[in-house]
Order: structure tokens, then sequence, then C-alpha cells
């Protein structure tokens, strides 16, 4: 029976061309997954800028406290207003927004955040500490000293988040560089295999096809010469043998 060398180089060559297509649908798809990743730092890195921004102003808050003790002037006492207002917005605003996330991590800083409106309410009430400053010039200094600590709980809060934001960062930095060393291993896999393959195949060519002929021409130049007990023999049972 007559084996088709062309029909094993054809199945030869679609096994190359899927291999390449495999490694090639494997690499872009592990190459979405770092620019994926990349998105997810960018973005971690601005709620990072959010809570930079609400420890900035828990600080400022605590500020506009001591001013106000030191100092009372209606001037911090607006200002601390003002100050609890946004923090509050922030915080609201932030949390609806992790509702909507599926992370795991979402959880931890929800109830982080849960505490931190629980500070914020308790914190209100120094609207009533001004508004009595404002109406008999005199204040609960006691009252007001003990409202710092929910300000100084809401710094230490802010920054309890963003230790939860370098984490995912660090975990899908981890992830990408992970990916990277894939990418780079199968790309060396490939290397290996094509040059494998590139050698198989010129041996192959060179065992069935190329040697055969050579003995084939120099046999016909014999016989051309009057060299008639000239065999060539060969054990191919391929359309070349």
């Amino acid at each position: 029976m007559v084996k088709n060398l062309g029909r094993r180089i054809t199945v030869i060559n679609i096994v190359a061309i899927i291999v390449v297509i495999l490694v090639g649908g494997i690499s872009i798809f592990l190459a979405q997954r770092i620019l994926h990743n990349g998105y997810m730092i960018e973005e971690e890195s601005k709620h990072i800028k959010i809570f930079d921004d609400l420890n900035t102003d828990a600080y400022r808050l605590v500020l506009a406290m001591h001013h106000f003790l030191i100092e009372p002037d209606q001037i911090y006492a607006d200002e601390a207003i003002s100050l609890v207002k946004k923090i509050e917005t922030v915080t609201v605003q932030y949390k609806a927004m992790e509702e909507e996330e599926e992370y795991e991590e979402s959880n931890q800083e929800i109830a982080v955040l849960n505490n931190v409106l629980k500070d914020i309410m308790d914190l209100k009430n120094i609207i009533n500490v001004f508004e009595d400053y404002s109406k008999t010039g005199t204040f609960d200094r006691l009252k007001l000293i003990g409202y710092e600590e929910f300000a100084y709980s809401i710094e230490t809060a802010a920054k309890d988040i963003n230790k939860i934001h370098f984490a995912k960062i660090a975990q899908w930095e981890k992830e990408s560089i992970a990916m990277m060393w894939k990418i780079l291993l199968l790309y060396l896999l490939f290397i290996m295999f094509g040059g494998l393959s590139i050698y198989i195949g010129h041996r192959l060519l060179s065992v069935n096809v190329v040697k055969p002929i050579k003995e084939l021409a120099a046999a016909t130049i014999e016989f051309a010469e009057g060299t008639f007990n000239k065999r060539v023999y060969t054990d191919s049972r391929t359309e070349i043998g």
C-alpha cells in the first residue's frame, strides 16, 4: 500500500497551524488579562486618592476643632461643619459604588465605611455645639473634645481602607507578573517545539525525498553511461519510494 507523502505533509502543516493559533490565542488572552489588571490598578489608584483626600479632610476637621477650642470663632465652626458634610457625602457616594462591585474586598470596605458613617452621625452633633456658641457665646468644651475622637477614628478608617486598596493592587501586580512569565514560557516552548519540528521535518524530507532522488539521479547517470547493473533500493512506501 502506497503511503501518501503529500497527505502527511498536509497533516503536519495543519497541526503546526493549530499550534500557532493556540499559542497566539493563549498569549492574546493573557495579554488581555494583563491589560485588564492595569485598568483595575488605575481605577484603584483613583480610590486611593479619594481616601487620601478624606484623610486630609478629617485632619483639617481636627485642626478646625482645635482652633475653635483655642480661639472660638465662627469661621472655624463653619469650616468644621462644612468638612463633616463633605466627608459624609464622599463616604455615602463611595459606599454606594462599592455595593455595586462583586469583589470580596468590597465587603471589608463596606464594613469600615459603615463605621465611618456611625462616626459621622456622632460628629454631626458638633453642629449643636456651634449653634449654642452662636446663640450664647459659650459652648461645652468637654463635649467638643470628645467629638475629636470621632474625627481621629475617620482618619484611621481612611488609612485602613487604603490598605485594602494597596493589597488589591499588589495582588493584581502579582497576577500580571505571573501571566507575563507564562507568556514568556509559552514563547520559549513554542520556539523549542518549532525548532524541533523544523529539524524533524528537514530530516524526514531529506531521508524520504531528497536522498532517494539523489540516489535515483546518480543511478540514472550511470545507466546513461552504460552501467546497466546498477540498482536503487528503498524501504519507503511513499510516492517517492
